[in-house]
């Protein structure tokens, strides 16, 4: 068979004339054997065996008569017998006569046949739609079969009066048959499946066929001329898409270089066919229409185009230019730009239609460049200053993709228009898209390696005007900052004045934006400083950075937890501009700066093995200490600085092996006195620059902690310090020593001195290393010092209001004993106990119930001798003139009660003895409320010592001047008289 969707080969002709034939000269049709050479003589009786069997097909599409498959068979293979028997006879006979009076009789005889054919409009509509739901899976179906043989007779036709030589009515007549077969099939199969109009491949070979005949007998132009006849009333939509499957076709068949003449344009249709879509096309339809047309007017006819084809595709747009079916709202800058540079390369794959044309526009204005001037003032005649005043941000949207895309052909006058544009633009609408959409055309300017000298300008300004108080554009100025990430990714060179879009607009914003928004925007900063850090970038960047960035990280440094990251840019400033490394070096080691920030600007001059000078290594030791007391996790930054001069060879080997770099040192300079006598001047040196400088910091981060670890970290530590390395920290010739100014800072502020309370991080950091700071103070205090001593007395006075009784570190200070425990209970009695007492009552009350939980839990006979022997006499005192009598009454009972006393007993005695040698006298009623309350407690013990009572009693009276002194004997007596109660 001719056409069986199989095998649609370029010789196909040749191999169904072999097949159907193989003997050359002999072909049977219904029986009869007919010679090849006289067939033509037999043609009439033929042609009506042959129609009649065509009646059986077409009886299929008419009646729905479907006959067995071998019928069907076997009339197909006759029609294709005989078809190919006439073409062959032509071919055989040799004299010219005789050939002229076959092709009169062929002529005549097809013409019959082709008159005896149903056109497929004339058929029933549901059959139709049968037909063109056909495929190679059903090839056994009549309908199948009918289909290929109708096309097969159209082409055999076609062929044989083309061979007959007929170039008039009847050749132009058969083939305005075929194509409108062709429409007519393709228009129900465009409904059906929009994505193709040909059946199959056997349409496409027909089609092919009649386009190359028709070539050759009328001229190129013939076949779109018949052509545009039979679509002048068809379906707008479906004829441009057969206009394009027949583009198609023309170019990608098998025979393409054979039949490289049949891709003629065919602009006379489309233009007409364009215009009529867009009087009644919904707009969200419109993209599919230009996707058709762009793969004509931009591929297959392009070399071809005209600008009329924009000319209307721009009349339509120009009057809906606010209408999209995108939202561009959610548009930032680098959608915009890809958006843009999918426009330029790939329109095709855009989804709005307005995108499409650009891309269209675009593609044949570099094709075409001269046309510009033909498209420009129709353009630039439908966008006046008070339509752009008019735009949505729809609208303004598609200007700027326009020129944007324009800017690819004609860079300076589409800047300029896209410049001219922005003056017309109301601020009032939409920022954001205005913003993202412009800076989009930076970003291609960039790419483009064109300067922003001019461009720059409005968007610093919009930049400028953001940054006001209200902050109700600050999250423009996030989305610029976000944009400038992609400026740096595309910028090729960072010579096109880039950094003027850098100004004061960045310190306010940095100032005021939330913080997650302040640090995206630094990352951006330090992108910005490591791409242009290069010697031919820099002496372009240098100014802008020292103007506007320099004096920005200052500011930043010192709002409450700035970002690290400013560290990292300071530094990198450091390396990059020497004028200044001396005062970024000298601030960015200063006191108020958090570790954090210091870590990362020192880690990048050191990691680039920058040379300090003597005074700048002072402050880079100073600050790793800050660093490493005010940090929980260990750094690597130990490592970097301890290859600094200042650093002994001992002292790096005790950091190499210690787990903290704090720790490390406090072994160092607590051992150094002993063993390391050589080293005693870089001790003395290293404690001030670390611990003697501390105290000029630590108040920053204590006003107002944030971290309770830390806290705890910077007093253990420094209680450690005072315990090992006292000796350096504290001379006594000093009132300034670090001793003297770690004590005020960390333990006696003057908030604190002034009676408020520290903070609770502060508090629990000192309950938990007071004991071990006292301790160490005591060790310092060998020898009597004034200062220690005092210090010692506010240790205890001025923290005991804040220590609860049950878990208050003065009990474990206590517990083991001397020395600490001889001079806590040493500054209790005299400032809690001795006569006259100055304290408030509920402190006493605290160190009288402390007292008393010791004495109750110890076991110690030593601690109770030293109570008895440091604050048994204050007890007395307490009882005699203080209104907490009761408590400290309660308190002696106590101690009188616990299994240890009778070990402390004469301890006891002798100071009854004393506080009645002092007392009595002056204070007898009180003083014998006190024997009251002792006589009952320990009456053995008053018994013992009634002689010093009694002998005390006659020197009272001798020195009065009486005899005998009628008060004191009642008193007296009434003693005797309770101890003989109580024995």
């Amino acid at each position: 068979m001719l056409f069986n969707c199989q095998d649609l080969h370029e010789n196909k002709h040749q191999l169904v004339r072999e097949s159907l034939c193989k003997d050359s000269y002999d072909i049977v049709i219904e029986n009869h054997t007919y010679h090849i050479p006289d067939i033509i003589e037999e043609i009439q009786i033929i042609r009506r065996v042959v129609i009649s069997g065509w009646g059986i097909l077409q009886n299929i599409a008419i009646y729905n008569i479907m006959p067995r498959h071998e019928e069907i068979s076997k009339t197909r293979t006759m029609i294709n017998q005989f078809f190919c028997s006439i073409i062959d006879c032509l071919d055989v006979v040799k004299c010219d006569k005789v050939k002229d009076r076959y092709r009169r009789k062929i002529t005549d005889e097809l013409t019959t046949f082709h008159n005896a054919i149903i056109n497929i409009n004339k058929l029933k509509h549901d059959f139709v739609l049968k037909l063109v739901a056909v495929t190679n899976s059903n090839s056994e179906s009549p309908i199948f079969q009918y289909f290929h043989t109708f096309l097969e007779i159209h082409h055999y036709i076609l062929v044989t009066f083309y061979k007959c030589g007929e170039r008039g009515q009847l050749f132009k007549n058969h083939l305005e048959k075929i194509m409108r077969n062709i429409i007519a099939i393709g228009r129900n199969k465009f409904k059906r499946n929009s994505d193709t109009i040909f059946v199959c491949d056997c349409m496409k070979e027909l089609l092919i066929t009649a386009n190359s005949l028709c070539n050759d007998v009328y001229g190129a132009q013939e076949f779109w001329t018949i052509f545009n006849k039979l679509l002048q009333n068809e379906d707008p939509l479906y004829t441009l898409n057969l206009l394009k499957s027949i583009a198609d076709l023309q170019l990608t068949n098998n025979r393409e270089s054979q039949l490289s003449t049949l891709n003629i344009p065919n602009y006379e249709l489309l233009h007409s066919k364009l215009k009529q879509v867009l009087v009644n096309v919904e707009y969200d339809t419109l993209a599919n229409v230009l996707k058709t047309v762009y793969s004509l007017t931009n591929d297959k006819w392009a070399k071809d185009a005209t600008i009329e084809t924009y000319q209307i595709l721009w009349d339509y747009y120009s009057k809906r230019l606010n209408v999209s079916s995108k939202n561009y709202e959610s548009y930032n800058a680098r959608a915009f730009f890809n958006l843009a540079e999918q426009i330029l390369t790939s329109p095709q794959h855009c989804d709005e239609s307005f995108e499409i044309f650009v891309g269209m526009l675009i593609c044949h204005l570099r094709n075409n460049p001269s046309q510009w001037g033909k498209m420009k003032g129709r353009i630039y005649s439908q966008l006046g200053p008070n339509k752009i005043k008019e735009m949505n941000e729809i609208g303004f949207a598609h200007i700027m993709i326009l020129f944007i895309c324009l800017s690819s052909v004609h860079y300076e006058e589409s800047q300029k228009k896209i410049l001219n544009f922005l003056q017309f633009y109301s601020p009032d609408r939409n920022l954001s898209v205005l913003w993202n959409v412009y800076t989009a055309f930076v970003l291609k300017q960039v790419k483009e390696e064109h300067d922003l000298e001019d461009s720059h300008k409005p968007l610093l300004q919009m930049l400028q005007q953001s940054v006001c108080p209200n902050q109700k554009h600050f999250h423009l100025v996030k989305e610029f900052l976000v944009n400038f990430e992609h400026i740096l990714s595309l910028s090729k060179s960072m010579h096109l004045k880039q950094w003027l879009l850098f100004d004061f607009w960045l310190n306010k914003y940095f100032q005021s934006c939330y913080y997650a928004d302040l640090k995206m925007g630094l990352d951006v900063i330090l992108q910005t400083v490591q791409k242009v850090g290069t010697p031919d970038n820099w002496s372009f960047w240098e100014s802008t950075f020292k103007t506007n960035v320099y004096p920005m990280l200052m500011s930043l440094s010192n709002i409450k937890n700035p970002p690290p990251v400013i560290g990292t840019i300071a530094g990198r400033l450091a390396l990059l501009s020497p004028q200044i490394s001396k005062n970024i070096i000298e601030f960015f080691n200063g006191d108020p700066l958090p570790p954090a920030i210091i870590l990362q600007f020192l880690s990048v001059l050191l990691d680039n093995n920058y040379l300090f000078t003597a005074h700048q290594e002072v402050l880079v030791v100073q600050s790793w200490f800050k660093i490493c007391l005010l940090t929980l996790e260990r750094t690597d930054l130990t490592e970097k600085v301890s290859r600094l001069d200042l650093f002994p060879r001992p002292l790096k080997s005790y950091l190499e092996t210690s787990d903290d770099p704090v720790g490390g040192l406090i072994e160092y300079l607590g051992i150094g006195e002993v063993i390391l006598k050589s080293e005693s001047s870089n001790s003395q040196k290293l404690c001030d620059m670390t611990f003697g400088h501390a105290s000029n910091w630590l108040h920053y981060f204590l006003t107002d902690p944030e971290s309770e670890p830390v806290v705890l970290r910077i007093y253990t530590y420094m209680s450690l310090a005072f315990h090992y390395c006292g000796p350096w920290l504290y001379q006594k010739s000093k009132s300034t020593c670090p001793a003297v100014r770690l004590l005020q800072t960390l333990y006696f502020p003057n908030t604190f001195v002034v009676g408020k309370a520290p903070h609770s991080f502060i508090l629990n950091a000192i309950k938990k290393s007071w004991a071990l700071l006292f301790a160490a103070l005591v060790k310092l205090n060998t020898d009597y010092d004034s200062f220690l001593d005092r210090t010692l007395k506010d240790m205890l006075v001025k923290y005991i209001p804040y220590f609860s009784t049950s878990d208050s570190p003065i009990i474990s200070c206590l517990v083991e004993e001397k020395p600490c425990s001889s001079v806590i209970l040493e500054k209790m009695y005299i400032c809690y106990m001795k006569h006259p007492v100055k304290e408030a009552d509920e402190n006493i009350l605290k160190v009288l119930r402390t007292l008393s939980e010791i004495i109750s839990n110890t076991t110690s006979e030593s601690l109770l001798q030293l109570i008895t022997n440091k604050v048994v006499y204050g007890l007395f005192e307490l009882v005699i003139f203080h209104n907490q009598r009761n408590n400290a009454l309660n308190l002696i009972k106590v101690l009188t009660n616990s299994q240890l006393y009778p070990k402390v007993s004469a301890e006891f005695r002798k100071n009854v003895v004393l506080i009645t040698e002092k007392h009595l006298a002056f204070n007898t009623a009180n003083y014998f409320q006190l024997m009251y309350a002792l006589a009952r407690f320990v009456p053995g013990d008053i018994k013992n010592v009634m002689d010093n009572i009694r002998h005390q009693v006659k020197e009272v009276e001798r020195k009065r001047g009486v005899g005998f002194d009628q008060n004191l004997r009642l008193q007296f007596e009434k003693l005797e008289n309770i101890l003989k109660e109580g024995i």
